[in-house]
């Protein structure tokens, strides 16, 4: 009976080696945070080698890099997003005054600027003269408060970050990611305006990825980039960053 040699690949030991990480936190957050733990272990089974080998033999079913790449960057975004979501809902509330509070404090504010702004009236007995003083006028200063971010804009935040920090965007491309999963325009852009990207090096490693598993030309690698949404001097920056 012949057996079947198993290549050993640099793709293989990153399967395994993510594949065991990623479970071992599944399994870890299974305790305290239970949809991300499960989340996590279905990730660890996208990228063993073993789960791969066994869908291919039974089922005939077949993961390609890309198709794996995509479930883990839909099941990680998830689990990152359900983790944000259970931490912020254990942080502490905050306390906004209520509309009777706001509203008892406006009727104090006009009671006082009303009893600053009535003259003063002094009577001097001996002369029975009424003399009327007129106080200074009372300066208002005007607070401007800065619009603080939705929920939604700040775990668009983390978001963005976290696929940023997974693999390599475009800006427009972020944002589009973030809106397919769920984030609306305006948070989208937020969340990318509020994270620290250099847009150039996103390009470069882009490049480099696309080059890994496929041939391009200068030109041809240019315009891929362009398609990802990468500007054109973002686009010439990454193929000339990998030795065009």
């Amino acid at each position: 009976m012949e057996t079947k040699e198993t290549k050993i690949t640099l793709g293989l030991i990153v399967g395994w080696i993510l594949g065991v990480l990623v479970g071992i936190a599944g399994v870890g957050l299974l305790f305290t945070e239970p949809v991300p733990g499960i989340l996590f272990l279905l990730l660890a089974l996208v990228l063993l080698p073993p789960v791969n080998r066994m869908l291919k033999e039974k089922f005939n079913l077949s993961l390609s890099g890309g198709v794996k790449v995509v479930l883990v960057i839909v099941l990680f975004g998830i689990a990152g997003a359900t983790m944000d979501t259970e931490s912020t809902s254990t942080s502490n509330p905050v306390v906004e005054n209520t509309p009777q509070e706001v509203v008892a404090e406006s009727e104090a504010d006009t009671e006082s600027s009303e009893n600053v702004d009535e003259p003063e009236t002094v009577v001097q007995e001996s002369a029975d003269v009424v003399v009327e003083t007129n106080p200074e006028p009372v300066v208002e200063t005007l607070v401007v408060t800065q619009n603080q971010p939705t929920l939604g804009e700040k775990q668009a935040i983390r978001a963005a970050q976290n696929y940023i920090d997974f693999r390599a965007f475009s800006k427009s491309g972020l944002i589009e990611q973030l809106e397919f999963e769920g984030y609306s325009r305006t948070e989208a852009e937020y969340g990318v305006e509020n994270i620290t990207v250099d847009w150039n090096e996103q390009a470069a490693l882009s490049a480099k990825a696309y080059l890994e598993y496929s041939n391009f030309s200068r030109s041809g690698l240019i315009e891929q980039l362009k398609f990802e949404g990468f500007t054109t001097a973002q686009a010439q920056y990454g193929a000339t960053a990998v030795g065009y």
